[in-house]
């Protein structure tokens, strides 16, 4: 595991172009295993405790479906949601592999394959098709939460209480769906617990390894600008693309920005988070990086919700644009200021040249 991992940002460090800049007095490998221990496990930590409920959740409810049971499926959903967006940004390193980022949330739909998929798998509702391993072998497409939000808040989502010829399938595919998620939450909890404990991780070279690691948060801020918001917002009125934002079925979109900026916060800016290795001389930095996140998340506020309704709305439009310049100003800052002040040196991301 340790091996391949490492492996793995000595790829995605080529791949993205990092180049380590001169050597710095910053102790970076301190600083790795810190972020590590302190802003990335736990997070995923938060991510398998809560798909664990889930997971229970969909047993009870096939045990016993029930309003009340249907009603604590969402809010586990909610639950889940709320600690993936907190973590998906994460992404070098075990959430890169294995497809995991992909089998958690196939967000944005590459073509638009999840509704057909899953109408197939509810078709034939093979138990075997269905068994954990066996599921985890199948399309990404309806292994995660776009999958699963159909389920709960589509617009047959109700059937599954209907006692119909639908329901024991849904119900099956929803457990097996929520054990999916269970499983690859485990899986990155346990992976980084592991990265903890192995210290030539970081060590190779701690200085490429911190580009790499914020290369990766840039990314983030990247999906949340150009996928998050100016997707579904389009350039005018008549291209927006209300269906194209996250979580629209459960009226999470917005939600979602905000704890994805909220999450990126404190991995810059909190007790082990980057700003941490700018010295006291940055003061000034400092308090640039923390206006310009007080502003979008000021934005996201202001913003109505639900999101796919505001980008059909001229006035709800607006709001949604002054989000984009607040969070692309907060792009520029990040991408512009800050790696030379701390020292390292970014190249290509992987959002360069996806057309998605």
């Amino acid at each position: 595991m340790i091996k391949g991992l490492v492996s793995r940002i000595a790829l995605i460090a080529s791949w993205l172009g990092v180049i380590a800049a001169p050597a710095q007095a910053a102790d970076f490998a301190a600083f790795n295993a810190g972020y590590a221990r302190d802003v990335v496990t736990p997070a995923f930590k938060t991510l398998a405790g809560e798909t664990r409920k889930l997971a229970q959740a969909a047993d009870d409810f096939a045990a016993q479906p029930s309003q009340d049971g249907f009603a604590a499926l969402r809010v586990t959903f909610d639950s889940v949601s709320d600690a993936w967006m907190q973590a998906q940004f994460f992404r070098l390193g075990p959430l890169g592999a294995q497809q995991r980022s992909e089998r958690f949330e196939y967000w944005p739909e590459k073509r638009p394959i999840i509704d057909k998929q899953l109408a197939a798998l509810l078709a034939k509702a093979d138990p075997d098709a269905l068994a954990t391993e066996k599921f985890a072998q199948s399309s990404v497409a309806v292994q995660g939460l776009p999958a699963l939000e159909r389920l709960l808040y589509g617009d047959a989502a109700r059937q599954v209480l209907s006692a119909g010829p639908e329901q024991k399938a849904r119900i099956a595919v929803i457990q097996a769906i929520a054990h999916n998620l269970d499983t690859v939450a485990q899986e990155l909890a346990a992976a980084w617990e592991q990265a903890q404990a192995e210290p030539k991780l970081f060590a190779q070279d701690p200085n490429e390894a911190t580009a790499q690691l914020y290369a990766g948060l840039m990314t983030g801020l990247q999906i949340v600008s150009d996928q998050k918001i100016a997707g579904p917002r389009g350039q005018t009125l008549d291209k927006a693309k209300p269906k194209s934002a996250e979580q629209w079925r459960a009226g999470r979109s917005l939600k979602n920005i905000k704890l994805n900026l909220q999450a990126l916060r404190d991995a810059l800016a909190g007790p082990s988070g980057f700003a941490t290795l700018l010295g006291a001389d940055q003061a000034a930095l400092k308090d640039e990086i923390a206006k310009a996140f007080d502003a979008a998340l000021a934005a996201v506020d202001a913003a109505p919700e639900p999101l796919d309704t505001a980008v059909t709305d001229a006035e709800g439009r607006k709001k949604v644009g002054a989000l984009l310049i607040a969070v692309n100003h907060l792009r520029d800052v990040l991408n512009q200021k800050v790696p030379a002040a701390l020292g390292i040196s970014l190249g290509f991301n992987e959002m360069d040249g996806d057309g998605s």
